[in-house]
């Protein structure tokens, strides 16, 4: 058997790869109300898992919010009211290639996030310690009558 030519074969592995991880959190986000009703509680007490003091932080560059796997994630961290999930993106403008993540994603960490109904707090004075601070307090900490899961951006490069 003669052995496919390799353009082929590395589009089919990303493309495999992408699948899989799209897949995983979909299984997670739509089999969430299975496995709470499985375990005799309420899919809502799984997100805090009984310590509602517990923040839980996800730190990303804006390169790595990819179309399919962010969607998902700020749709399901939403709709599951995700109010302890804390995201904080370096918004630096900045990719691996020549071109800057603005040229190829539009929009800002206000319509990216805000868009889902998250609560959005940010500064573009992401290299100075002050405005970083007050943007990870009032995300983390802030007032959070609706319950939603909070974004926090730093813009680190201009």
């Amino acid at each position: 058997m003669e052995s496919p030519p390799s353009d082929r074969i590395v589009p089919l592995i990303v493309a495999t790869a992408l699948f899989m991880e799209n897949m995983d959190s979909t299984v997670i986000s739509t089999s969430l109300p299975a496995i709470a009703r499985a375990i005799g509680t309420n899919p809502l007490a799984l997100k805090l898992a009984g310590a509602g003091g517990v923040r839980v932080f996800v730190v990303e560059g804006e390169g790595g919010l990819t179309a399919g796997a962010s969607h998902e994630t700020r749709n399901a961290a939403w709709g599951l009211g995700l109010s302890n999930l804390i995201f904080l993106v370096d918004w630096n403008d900045f990719g691996i290639d020549d071109f800057p993540a603005s040229s190829v994603v539009p929009g800002t960490p206000e319509t990216w996030f805000g868009a889902y109904s998250w609560r959005v707090a940010g500064t573009m004075e992401g290299s100075a310690w002050a405005p970083v601070t007050r943007t990870v307090l009032e995300a983390a900490c802030g007032a959070n009558p609706e319950q939603v899961p909070s974004v926090g951006w730093f813009r680190t490069r201009n």
